[in-house]
């Protein structure tokens, strides 16, 4: 016998993605490279590098009068490779400095 259900159902609503390129194509960040981001609690940043470098990450809460290096910084590459690093914390400014010359690309992408 077929069993009567109430349910109610409610609309999900989508998220938009912004996508920013902080050094593409790949190029020296040893002077930092910086880019302003979206009003959002977090993002992941993309890194791919071509030799051993250690990426340093600061953001700015109020445009870039003031840095603050990040607990998951620096991001350490022994070798040429890739990774994302999911960050955490409000700000409306990310910046990258190079330990060395070595090209290095960085792509920042937020949900909002």
């Amino acid at each position: 016998m077929p069993a009567e259900t109430e349910s109610e159902v409610g609309t999900i609503e989508g998220l938009r993605a912004d996508q920013f390129e902080l050094q593409n194509p790949a190029g020296d960040i040893s002077g930092g490279v910086e880019q302003e981001i979206g009003d959002v609690s977090s993002f992941t940043l993309y890194l791919d590098v071509a030799a051993a470098v250690d990426v340093t990450v600061e953001l700015s809460p109020n445009g870039g009068d003031d840095w603050f290096e990040v607990t998951e910084s620096p991001v350490k590459f022994a070798a040429a490779g890739q990774d994302a690093v999911h960050i955490e914390y409000n700000a409306d400014r990310v910046r990258l400095k190079g330990s060395n010359t070595e090209n290095v690309k960085a792509i920042v992408r937020e949900v909002v």
